[in-house]
């Protein structure tokens, strides 16, 4: 049997696997091309990889994170309503609060793992504003940045104080 060839490959396909297998690595025959497929018949091309813009990867990334949030919000409404009424007592006397502010007016067996979700909700219903981070004061986080929030005015007439 008489091989053919193509310029820059060593298989034409249609050639035997048997032979492919022997004459080049990983089932390749000759120099490996970016997309070259083996010449079995049974054998379907993976097609490539769509590509994601960076944009699409943080829509993605934002879209899980907002079911997460839903998710703990939604499962501990005990802890939540513990820790809505703790954000309101902290913003009383303050402009800018963080959950190092709002931990310590927690109960000892509320789930701190719902201090996020609740920040974030109240900012959704317009109740916060997102102010930058800073450092955090708590010595178990070891300086770790966590999110500054703003008192609103409509906040601040839940709490019964007025702007300074």
């Amino acid at each position: 049997m008489t091989r053919r060839k193509t310029p820059g490959h060593g298989f034409v396909p249609g050639d035997p696997p048997e032979y492919c297998a022997r004459v080049g690595a990983g089932g390749l025959c000759g120099r490996p091309e970016p997309n070259a497929v083996h010449a079995d018949p049974n054998r379907d091309p993976v097609p490539p990889m769509p590509e994601r813009t960076d944009a699409e990867a943080v829509r993605e990334a934002r879209t899980r994170a907002d079911a997460g949030m839903q998710q703990t919000y939604t499962a501990n409404q005990p802890d939540r309503d513990a820790v809505r009424a703790a954000i309101v007592r902290a913003a009383s006397g303050r402009d800018v609060l963080t959950a190092n502010d709002v931990r310590p007016l927690l109960p000892p067996d509320v789930n701190t793992a719902v201090i996020g979700s609740v920040f974030n909700r109240m900012r959704r219903e317009g109740l916060l504003t997102f102010e930058g981070y800073t450092a955090s004061s708590d010595k178990g986080t070891h300086g770790k940045h966590i999110n500054k929030w703003g008192v609103t005015p409509m906040l601040r007439a839940l709490t019964g104080r007025q702007a300074a």
